[in-house]
């Protein structure tokens, strides 16, 4: 045997397994940083917000307390435990023991604000499940809420959830509204620091137009419910563009991504506001998920593709404007993302050019000519 031949066999038999074992190195280690970011954004998104049954249509969103996190300190205190004490003003009973045993904690509690004085902070409020009291929803039951009393004022939050903490205290006094109090001491909004967005501003950031949806509004008075509908220059200019479309967010489906309904304006699903229709709002079709708007959003800015719809039939599914392919203006321009995944260390393009190299210099060999 040839020592070239010799040489190669060393090399394949050492050299092959060791580039192999790199690769395979790079691989699990992305795998498990893969899983780490999954996982942290995971916890990130483990409260569940959803809307629930309202009266009178009115939009209702509750927290789901089966999907709250583990808090560090403070006993994370919920709205199911207290439910058990089914109290009757008129029949009172005990509180019942695993209740009152939690009296004189130090708890957290997630849920939402309802003001007990007027003005943008408040001191003294009312903490519930769910935001059916909002505007036009049933008095909820007293073991459905807690009177709260802080120290110092904080900002209201009307929609978003919001996490109290602060000292619990079982103290039954129905005539003056609660069976429950909580001396607080902190506030957290749990609706993140997102700016309040501005259309125009994410228009220009982005270098495209801006769709307003009083242009769709023209139509009632130009078309005088003639349908087919005459689109107007201006607004058919847009189909099949990239643009912008502020606007508020007064409806959607059970499944977001399906359809969300973007009006001109504000509408609480009852009677304050204007009913949205398809000359005052449009139809916005989220490209994913995580770009549907969290429940408590009220106003919202999408970049996405205009569509003109030319069927009247189907208005009511798509309205007479719809975006199709739909980002929220607040992801766009930003350079630092929540979760980043940085991909393999090594790419798989630059291991192949390795071990193509690794071949080439194990058998070049084989051209050479021989001794002698």
């Amino acid at each position: 045997m040839s020592t070239i031949t010799r040489k190669r066999n060393r090399l394949l038999k050492f050299g092959l397994p060791a580039l192999l074992l790199v690769f395979a190195a790079n691989h699990v280690e992305y795998h498990f940083r893969s899983r780490s970011l999954a996982d942290k954004q995971r916890e990130s998104s483990t409260l569940v917000v959803r809307t629930e049954g309202g009266g009178f249509g009115h939009k209702t969103i509750g927290v789901d307390e089966d999907s709250l996190p583990g808090v560090d300190g403070a006993l994370l205190l919920r709205f199911s435990t207290l439910a058990d004490w089914r109290f009757d003003p008129e029949n009172p009973t005990a509180c019942p023991p695993h209740i009152s045993a939690l009296s004189g904690e130090e708890v957290r509690i997630i849920g939402f604000m309802y003001p007990l004085e007027a003005g943008p902070r408040l001191r003294l409020f009312c903490l519930l499940r769910t935001t059916q009291t909002c505007c036009y929803g049933p008095r909820p039951q007293f073991n459905q809420y807690l009177f709260v009393e802080l120290q110092e004022a904080v900002a209201f939050e009307r929609m978003a959830p919001v996490v109290v903490e602060g000292t619990f205290y079982v103290d039954p006094k129905p005539e003056e509204g609660y069976i429950y109090r909580l001396e607080g001491r902190s506030v957290q909004s749990l609706a993140g620091e997102e700016p309040e967005l501005d259309g125009a501003a994410v228009a220009r950031r982005e270098g495209l137009p801006l769709l307003d949806i009083g242009e769709i509004e023209k139509l009632r008075e130009e078309n005088r419910q003639e349908e087919p509908l005459e689109i107007a220059a201006t607004l058919a200019g847009f189909d099949g563009m990239d643009a912008v479309v502020e606007g508020y967010l007064v409806g959607r489906s059970d499944r977001a991504t399906e359809g969300l309904i973007l009006g001109r304006y504000a509408w609480d699903g009852v009677a304050r506001g204007r009913p949205p229709d398809i000359f005052n709002a449009i139809m916005v079709f989220p490209r994913d998920e995580n770009e549907v708007p969290p429940l408590w959003k009220e106003k919202e800015v999408f970049v996405g593709t205009v569509r003109i719809t030319r069927n009247p039939k189907l208005y009511e599914d798509l309205g007479i404007v719809s975006l199709a392919n739909a980002v929220r203006g607040i992801r766009h321009g930003r350079e630092i993302r929540t979760v980043v995944d940085a991909g393999l260390m090594v790419p798989v393009w630059y291991e192949l050019l390795l071990l193509v190299i690794f071949l080439v210099l194990v058998f070049h060999g084989q051209r050479l000519p021989r001794e002698g």
